[in-house]
């Protein structure tokens, strides 16, 4: 049975695709995953994986350049294991460049704007699988745009959709100014009772909250996304397939922070494409929160949804090819 490495780091973006793609790969494919040792994929990943003993800080110190040195000598060994590599983007798009010429490396970027790794190391790779259309993409020739494969890593389930659940998530790294906002809202006297709320972060919050609030820690996806009659999200392009795949009503509010503002992007192509509403992080406050929920049955009569298609198997397909 041949043999695939897939790597990703740091950011349920990066790694939940590569979760959703191994349970179609894995049919075929002796899959082993790919990580960085000390980040959230140690907690997620199966114990026969590999993580690389690297310093997030490596570029600012002699140190941490010579061990990053070490790792991609010990790893151009170890690949020759493998005969085909796929990165979820970020960091890991940057290792497998290093060491592209032993095997293939595809590339997944989940994103409206190639990433800064995938954009190094999208010349060295054989084709880039793309979540959504790719603005200004240089690579155009080499993209296939298959859709994000990461709510294939749930067991197909049929949740009953619950209207008076609102539920409130803000990535798998949280942000603790969306998290501070929410809690304003939900420790409010303008508190909508008629309704009951979820609460999903990483971050640890008072327990003194309403009896109507349920505070959980970041869960997989289809839980509240087929569950809840309105979702508060970031707009991070894993999240958002995910929401499309579940047909879940939701508010998007694009960080402003993150690189590119490939949030902000993705958002606006969701907007334009499917019609979800978008709040801005500066405006997202108890007045934006009511006037969502208060306006909820008209913003999920003005969805539109489109079903999609196996994300995973559009990529095994071109993998097929490659190593037949």
């Amino acid at each position: 049975m041949k043999k695939i490495l897939l790597g990703a780091s740091s950011s349920g973006g990066h790694i939940y695709p590569l979760l959703g793609l191994k349970k179609i790969l894995k049919k075929d494919y002796e899959c082993t995953f790919l990580g960085i040792k000390g980040e959230m994929e140690e907690k997620i990943y199966p114990k026969n994986s590999l993580f690389l003993p690297i310093q997030k800080s490596f570029k600012k110190n002699l140190k941490g350049k010579s061990q990053l040195k070490k790792v991609l000598f010990e790893l151009e060994n170890r690949i020759k294991e493998f005969d085909l590599c796929i990165s979820g983007g970020g960091f890991i798009s940057y290792i497998f460049s290093k060491v592209h010429h032993q095997v293939p490396l595809f590339l997944l970027e989940q994103n409206r704007i190639l990433g800064d790794a995938n954009l190094f190391a999208g010349l060295h790779a054989k084709k880039i699988f793309a979540s959504l259309p790719i603005k200004h993409n240089p690579y155009f020739y080499k993209t296939i745009l298959t859709g994000n494969p990461s709510f294939e890593r749930f067991d197909k389930e049929k949740i009953n959709r619950d209207q008076t659940l609102i539920t409130f998530v803000f990535g798998s790294l949280s942000s603790k100014t969306l998290l501070n906002k929410t809690l304003m809202y939900l420790t409010s006297p303008y508190l909508d009772k008629n309704y009951h709320y979820l609460l999903l972060t990483s971050f640890k919050v008072n327990n003194n909250l309403d009896s109507s609030i349920e505070v959980l820690p970041f869960l997989d996806a289809y839980i509240y996304l087929q569950k809840s009659g309105l979702v508060f999200s970031r707009a991070g392009a894993t999240s958002l397939y995910e929401i499309l795949k579940y047909q879940t009503p939701s508010i998007l509010i694009p960080s402003p922070y993150v690189k590119h503002h490939h949030q902000e992007k993705n958002a606006t192509y969701f907007q334009k494409q499917y019609h979800f509403p978008i709040i801005k992080e500066k405006d997202y406050g108890i007045s934006a929160i009511l006037k969502a929920i208060q306006n909820r049955e008209m913003i999920t009569k003005n969805l539109y949804f489109e079903d999609i298609s196996s994300p995973s198997e559009k990529i095994k397909k071109v993998i097929d090819e490659t190593l037949s």
